[in-house]
C-alpha cells in the first residue's frame, strides 16, 4: 500500500493532540500497537485490562476534566473484556469515540459492539497500514463532527477552538474556551467549584474562587446571545440548547 505524504501530513495534523487511551492486556502487542500509534498521536496512555483501563479512563477525567479523544481496546482481556469496558466507557460518556481491537475469532461480537456505537475495527496483527486506514477514517470523521451547533446560529469546533456566529468568529479567551468546553462534556453538573478547578486545573496552588468564574461568564455572556449559556441551583451551568 502507496501512503500519500500530503495526506499522511494531514491527517497527523487533525490527531497529533488529541489523547489516546490504548487497552490490551499482551506486553508485547501493546508495545508494537502504542509505536504505530506513536506516528499519529502525541499524548498516548496505556493500560493492561479492561479494569485497568476503566481506572485510567476516570483517573484521566478527574485529573484533566475531560475525557480522552480516543479509545482503543482490545476484545479478549481478563478482569473485564473489551465489551464489558466499551459498555462501562458509554455509561459515562455516550459520545466517547472508541475503535476496537479484534482477532478473527472476535467476528460474533462485531453486530453488538457496531450497535453500540463503537467508530470501527482494526484486526490483529495489527500493521502499519491498517493503522493508517482505521486512523484516516476516524480523523475524518472527527473533523466531520467537531462542528457543534450551540443554538441561536452560535457553533463551536472543537479541532480548532473557534466559537463562531453563522461564519463570523468570536473572539474569546483560552480561559473561555475551557469554561464552554467543559459545557459541552460536563458529566452531571457544572458548579461554580466544578468550572474553576476545569479551567485552573494546571495551576493547583491558585485558591477557588466564585468571582472568578462569575467575572468570566459575565463577559461571555456579553459575546452571545441572550439565554444561551443558563444557571440554575441544581445543574449549575450549562447551555441552552
Amino acid at each position: 500500500m502507496k501512503i500519500n505524504k500530503e495526506r499522511l501530513l494531514k491527517l497527523s495534523s487533525i490527531v497529533k493532540d488529541l489523547n489516546l487511551l490504548y487497552v490490551e492486556d499482551n506486553d508485547e502487542a501493546r508495545e508494537q500497537a502504542i509505536k504505530l500509534f506513536g506516528n499519529y498521536f502525541k499524548n498516548i496512555d496505556s493500560a493492561i485490562d479492561g479494569v485497568d483501563g476503566l481506572e485510567k479512563y476516570n483517573e484521566y477525567f478527574i485529573e484533566n476534566n475531560r475525557y480522552y479523544d480516543l479509545v482503543i481496546t482490545d476484545i479478549q482481556m481478563p478482569k473485564l473484556d473489551g465489551i464489558g469496558l466499551v459498555k462501562e466507557i458509554y455509561s459515562l460518556n455516550s459520545t466517547q469515540n472508541i475503535i476496537v481491537v479484534s482477532a478473527y475469532r472476535d467476528t460474533k461480537y462485531f453486530i453488538d459492539l457496531i450497535n453500540m456505537g463503537i467508530e470501527g475495527f482494526v484486526q490483529k496483527p495489527l500493521s502499519f497500514e491498517q493503522v493508517y486506514d482505521v486512523i484516516e477514517q476516524f480523523s475524518l470523521s472527527y473533523a466531520k463532527n467537531s462542528q457543534v451547533d450551540l443554538g441561536q446560529n452560535i457553533s463551536y469546533d472543537k479541532l480548532t477552538n473557534e466559537l463562531k456566529q453563522m461564519n463570523n468568529k468570536i473572539d474569546i479567551t483560552i480561559n473561555e474556551q475551557k469554561f464552554i468546553e467543559y459545557l459541552l462534556q460536563s458529566r452531571v453538573s457544572s458548579t461554580l467549584e466544578d468550572l474553576f478547578n476545569h479551567i485552573f486545573y494546571d495551576e493547583p496552588e491558585k485558591e477557588f474562587s466564585s468571582d472568578v468564574i462569575k467575572g468570566l461568564v459575565k463577559r461571555l455572556r456579553k459575546k452571545l446571545p441572550d439565554g444561551l449559556i443558563v444557571h440554575s441551583r441544581i445543574k449549575g451551568y450549562s447551555l441552552n440548547r
